[in-house]
């Protein structure tokens, strides 16, 4: 493809995702807008408040007119697991040449190599991950929203059938290596500390609107004071007790040491302790006393340049 045939594909409204088994599926792209300076990702973790995170910044900016890309959530509607899509030159300069707002993100994934991380503004939201641990069993057990089809439907629900046979105490000893430390330990190997900012799920959980400003701000997006505290408060959800088959179970942090046993948090506390560490989840709580846990530069560098293996 010639360079002017590959600028004319990628400017087009619609554009056509290849699969490993030869089909495709073809996504609906958001027009291009001057509200945006440059790119901007939101990165987080399964069960570490990603919905929230998504739902505030795809519903502030839908307000506005400024243009969202939630790549993952595509995948996801579609039923699709990430490894079947071909990474082609074309899907790279999604990420790479097309100023959105990208949300949605749960991991990293290997297409994200070909984004400028370092020229993009990226937030990453972190949460306990004691608590990731026991949101997850109680979420893919019961209230987790399938697709309505594709495989990722069905690899949900063998999921499904087989936590209902673990205690949470199994299931966390067993997934804490790949669902905590593995996919964390991605992101401090790939997000630039210099253009990232950080946040605590702590921190934010109980202030929606001063979280929602703060990204609008280093988003560089057009900011709307009404707006923000409109979307602000039509997310934030306060169960008045816990209950195990809603997708919003309960938002108070430590939640995990309602659940597991003293023997599991020791385990876990051993296992993740540099994680606990550089994140402030081993010393005394001061949840909320500050907004932002970590600016970007040596703030965030300390954190990302953390090794985790």
């Amino acid at each position: 493809m010639n360079e002017n045939n590959h600028d004319q594909k990628i400017n087009k409204k619609i554009f056509r995702l290849e699969l490993s088994d030869g089909s495709s599926i073809e996504i609906n792209l958001p027009l291009i807008s001057n509200k945006i300076s440059k790119s901007s990702f939101a990165f987080s973790l399964h069960k570490a408040g990603s919905s929230l995170l998504t739902g505030l910044l795809q519903d502030y900016c839908r307000k506005l007119s400024i243009p969202t890309f939630n790549f993952p959530g595509i995948l996801f509607n579609h039923g699709l697991d990430e490894n079947k899509v071909i990474i082609t030159d074309d899907l790279k300069n999604l990420f790479k040449e097309l100023k959105y707002c990208y949300i949605g993100w749960r991991n990293y994934m290997p297409l994200l190599d070909a984004a400028d991380l370092c020229s993009s503004r990226n937030v990453f939201l972190v949460r306990d991950p004691r608590d990731r641990l026991i949101s997850f069993y109680f979420s893919f057990a019961r209230s987790h929203v399938l697709p309505e089809a594709g495989e990722l439907r069905e690899t949900i629900q063998n999921q499904r059938k087989s936590l209902k046979l673990r205690t949470p105490d199994d299931d966390a000893k067993k997934r804490m290596i790949p669902f905590v430390i593995d996919i964390l330990d991605l992101y401090h190997t790939k997000l630039p500390p210099e253009n990232t900012r950080i946040y605590r799920y702590e921190d934010v959980i109980f202030k929606k609107k001063e979280w929602l400003t703060d990204m609008v701000n280093y988003f560089d997006l057009p900011r709307d004071e009404l707006v923000i505290k409109m979307v602000a408060k039509s997310h934030d959800i306060r169960p008045d007790s816990e209950n195990p088959n809603a997708h919003i179970r309960q938002v108070t942090p430590g939640n995990y040491s309602k659940h597991f046993s003293s023997e599991t948090i020791e385990i876990l506390n051993n296992g993740m302790k540099k994680i606990l560490d550089c994140y402030g989840y081993l010393q005394d709580k001061d949840f909320e006393k500050k907004l932002v846990f970590a600016l970007e530069g040596n703030a965030a560098a300390r954190i990302l340049n953390t090794p985790l293996k």
